[in-house]
């Protein structure tokens, strides 16, 4: 991973992980403005990821951000007036199924304004 300094040791810990070939968690924590979501972005950038970053506007707009994603995943990223699923449930449930088939990242940025 040329070109993107101290953090070779994160990279090659999240690439062990994806290639175990079994559901994985990570959790990526620190301070704020330390580089995480640039980490996650250059582990991702050549695998089959949803990308979500929350914000906190609420649940609702959420939801729909999270929608939005997840449309983009299945269709590509030109996917316009996706459907918003019911509640978290069903968009987990739906990712976890495409899970199944393919391995998948499913990245949750900005946790808290989620939770």
């Amino acid at each position: 991973m040329v070109g993107f300094i101290g953090r070779e040791t994160e990279l090659q810990m999240l690439q062990r992980r994806y290639d175990s070939g079994k559901f994985e968690r990570v959790v990526v924590y620190g301070r704020r403005r330390i580089g995480k979501t640039a980490l996650i972005n250059r582990f991702v950038q050549d695998k089959p990821a949803i990308f979500y970053t929350a914000t906190e506007n609420g649940a609702e707009r959420n939801l729909k951000g999270l929608s939005a994603s997840i449309a983009r995943y299945r269709n590509g990223l030109n996917s316009v007036g996706s459907p918003v699923y019911e509640d978290y449930r069903d968009a987990f449930e739906d990712v976890f199924r495409m899970a199944e088939r393919d391995r998948l990242i499913l990245v949750i940025d900005e946790y808290p304004y989620l939770a």
